[in-house]
């Protein structure tokens, strides 16, 4: 069984085939072969579409929930921000993640299948012709959420049409489309062959559409206003924006009837000529129509015979006309490819794609990848930390295991190391090749690591700051760049310096416990306590008192801090924000700070060589991929169906951060260059 979708700029549609049962079909939800591709924020159970967000547009308590334009959102021309990292921004501030919302839309059609039919064994999506594999991602990835390990397909719109067509059309020869949908227009050659279903010659398309046709509509509306309808018009751009769009569509309508309509929307009633109308779109037309022409002039060996016009915007006389005009110069005949049937022919024609047809490859340009559950999380308790390659922990019979990726996505373990009785805390050093474990004593065995994650070599240091000025105890707080070695115990506010190749230590002089150290590059080490941050410069050993504490969060609030030591600067994110920092030996330099809905925990990595910040936003469910420098927002990933981290590691691996839940460890991997 195959289930075709048509996400549609305005509506959505489906339709199913059972092969050798019967032919492809429209398929109804609760009796309707469309529905709005519509989003409707429910606080409690995150978004709607189909009938529900239609029936509460109107209520007063949901104003500013109902978002229209999500597949506009895909064909946004933004270099900045790839179509799969973008979020949907609802009238009332609340965002949702694009591809997640493509996702719900989807799984509205799904929903409807396996109670009649059964679970489809094929899923194949349209789109139109112009989008590149980085707008395809945005589909291929929410095809994978709603409905996991079903084969997906893709074709373009105008080829669907053309193949729902070829049957209506006579064998042999050339034909084309001409898909005017309400966010782009499609253009296809499609060409008849002996066996098989017709192939396409010839494609194209622009960014051009009935919603372009609705805003030249509503700009004649406003010219047209006097100075209070020009005030009620804003209001409702601003709190009921649909309402407009929607009457705009109506007039339209309207207008390829008769020459001239009513707008009429809250009590407003302005005229709207068609004359002025067709004066408005004319640029827009000739653009479409341009590209056809230029495309005719490619194919004038085997010119199409017959011109097929689809989508709603097709209707407007000046199209047809151009069109037709077009049709007429190369000797095609017209003809007007909609039907009478329920169902949309794009999702039609979409279920002939041949069974063969390759697999999609569509993926963004720089992919920001989250392989859940690669490792079952071990105890909460237990010291982890990110080495080359994979990860190292203590097991529960203080045996230390470094587990690696086992190539089919998950980790499993290298090897089972020796006892290293009593380690209580461990990291990973600068190049992630060493790996240091602390003991009560304290006692320090400092490991080097093979590319397998197997130890070479080891030294162990005893005792290393065993003075008087400082007495023994758990260590709380370690970092490792080498050769520095720093930690700080639980009896006491003081810790310890060790160059471990000079056999030198210094103490640390701090006000209160240290529960985290960690190196921001050569010369400085970063403490955190349970009040705040404090910058060492490890030459000087400069105590905090005379450093710039940041005030970047009230103290009683929790927070995490991440360090990107090769360009000294640092993310803490906590109490709805999360700010960026620079790291100067006199003290810290904010340089950006950025809401956050519930900040969660942060991780720092370099992708291609550039700092970027990881955190995870509690309240929507997402890791946000950040610029280190200044906070703009550069990828996005999903994070709804897995357990939101208590803690994320960065690895040594540039681009990978693992996030530790209470039951996993998940992978992020962010591939560079950033952009």
């Amino acid at each position: 069984m195959i289930l075709a979708v048509d996400i549609g700029a305005s509506a959505t549609k489906a339709a199913l085939w059972r092969p050798k049962r019967y032919d492809p079909a429209a398929l109804d939800i609760d009796g309707q072969f469309q529905w709005s591709t519509t989003l409707f924020l429910d606080r409690g159970r995150g978004m709607l579409t189909g009938v529900a967000p239609e029936n509460l547009a109107g209520a007063p308590r949901y104003r500013g929930r109902y978002l229209v334009g999500v597949k506009q959102q895909v064909n946004k021309p933004d270099p900045a921000t790839e179509p799969l990292y973008r979020e949907l921004r609802f009238p009332t501030g609340g965002t949702e993640p694009l591809v997640r919302g493509i996702g719900v839309i989807l799984a509205h059609a799904l929903t409807a299948v396996p109670k009649r039919f059964g679970r489809p064994d094929r899923l194949v999506l349209s789109h139109p012709v112009v989008w590149t594999d980085t707008e395809k991602a945005v589909l291929v990835e929410a095809a994978a959420a709603a409905l996991p390990g079903v084969p997906v397909a893709l074709v373009s719109e105008a080829e669907a049409v053309g193949l729902h067509m070829a049957s209506r059309l006579p064998a042999g020869g050339s034909y084309a489309v001409l898909d005017f949908g309400a966010s782009s227009f499609d253009f296809a050659v499609l060409r008849h062959q002996a066996q098989g279903p017709a192939r396409v010659v010839y494609d194209g398309g622009r960014l051009i559409g009935g919603d372009d046709f609705d805003a030249c509509l509503l700009n004649l509306v406003r010219e047209s206003a006097d100075a209070g309808q020009l005030r009620e018009l804003t209001d409702i751009a601003t709190t009921e924006p649909e309402l407009l769009r929607a009457e705009a569509e109506q007039v339209k309508k309207a207008l390829s009837d008769g020459d001239e309509a009513v707008f009429a929307v809250r009590g407003l009633e302005i005229d709207v000529y068609r004359a002025e109308f067709e004066a408005a779109i004319a640029p827009l037309v000739q653009t479409c129509r341009t590209l056809v022409d230029e495309a005719l002039s490619l194919l004038h060996a085997d010119p199409p015979h017959t011109f097929a016009l689809s989508g709603g915007a097709a209707r407007i006389p000046l199209v047809r006309e151009q069109m037709a005009d077009l049709a007429a110069g190369a000797g095609a005949e017209v003809i007007d490819a909609q039907e009478e049937t329920p169902g949309s022919l794009v999702a039609l024609g979409a279920l002939r794609i041949p069974a063969d047809a390759p697999a999609p490859r569509a993926r963004a340009v720089r992919p920001f990848t989250l392989a859940a559950e690669v490792m079952k999380a071990p105890a909460a308790r237990t010291p982890l930390t990110a080495v080359r390659g994979g990860l190292a922990f203590l097991g529960p019979d203080a045996g230390l295991q470094v587990w690696q990726d086992d190539g089919t996505g998950t980790m499993g373990p290298v090897a089972l190391r020796r006892k290293v009785p009593g380690s209580v805390a461990m990291t990973a050093g600068g190049t992630g090749r060493e790996l240091v474990l602390a003991s009560p004593s304290p006692a320090f065995t400092v490991m080097e690591l093979n590319a397998r994650g197997e130890d070479v070599a080891a030294s162990v240091f005893g005792h290393l700051a065993a003075t008087p000025s400082r007495s023994e105890g758990r260590v709380t707080a370690l970092a490792h760049w080498w050769p520095l070695l720093a930690w700080c115990v639980d009896d006491g506010p003081g810790g310890s310096l060790v160059d471990v190749r000079a056999d030198r230590w210094s103490p640390l002089l701090f006000d209160e416990p240290v529960s985290e150290l960690t190196f921001a590059g050569p010369g400085m080490l970063l403490a955190r306590t349970a009040t705040g941050l404090f910058l060492l410069d490890t030459d000087s050993l400069r105590t905090p008192d005379s450093l710039r504490r940041p005030a970047f969060l009230p103290l009683s609030e929790p927070f995490s801090v991440a360090v990107e030591p090769s360009s000294a600067t640092a993310a803490v994110s906590g109490a709805g924000a999360v700010s960026g920092y620079a790291l100067r030996p006199d003290g810290f330099e904010r340089l950006w700070h950025r809401p956050l809905g519930d900040g969660g925990p942060v991780a720092c990595t370099a992708p291609g060589g550039q700092p970027v910040v990881i955190v995870f936003d509690t309240h929507d469910g997402v890791y946000r991929a950040l610029a280190a420098d200044t906070g703009r927002q550069l990828a996005l990933r999903d994070a709804a169906a897995s357990t939101g981290p208590h803690r994320m590691y960065p690895s040594p691996d540039p681009g990978v951060v693992y996030a530790r839940t209470p039951g996993f460890v998940h992978r992020l991997r962010l591939e560079g260059p950033v952009r």
